[in-house]
């Protein structure tokens, strides 16, 4: 994996920092809605 990404391609490196910082963004976003709920559920 290692010589995939050092490879003289630079576009592997980039499309796996782009999956990684979009996968972080998405399991946020799930965590914050799943919290954002529990809190609505507790109030109504």
């Amino acid at each position: 994996m290692k010589e995939w990404l050092m490879s003289g391609d630079k576009i592997n490196t980039v499309v796996v920092v782009l999956l990684v910082i979009w996968m972080g963004l998405a399991i946020h976003l799930w965590r914050l809605t799943r919290r954002v709920e529990r809190l609505e559920r507790g109030r109504g």
